[in-house]
């Protein structure tokens, strides 16, 4: 998490922070390039959640984990937030 995190810092206008739970890590952007400007109704966070999951999926050989959108810029949140069970869902 903490690599992806690192290149889209780096390489794009978005701006993440890993945060860390007991049993979730938190993927926490400030400023998303997919969110910034836009307004909807449900998490504009499908192409981030795939890169994320797919990650995982190649850094753990296999394993699957649970995703889910907690916060939304677009959806008028103050930041966007993506929650990451740390244990493997299979």
């Amino acid at each position: 998490l903490e690599v992806l995190a690192e290149i889209f810092n780096r390489y794009t206008d978005h701006h993440i922070v890993i945060g860390e739970g007991d049993d979730s890590f938190f993927f926490v952007m400030d400023r998303c390039g997919f969110c910034w400007g836009r307004q909807t109704e449900t998490p504009a966070r499908s192409l981030i959640e795939g890169l994320l999951q797919e990650s995982l999926y190649w850094v753990t050989r296999g394993k699957r984990f649970f995703i889910e959108s907690v916060s939304c810029i677009a959806c008028g949140d103050p930041v966007g937030t993506l929650r990451v069970e740390k244990t493997p869902i299979n």
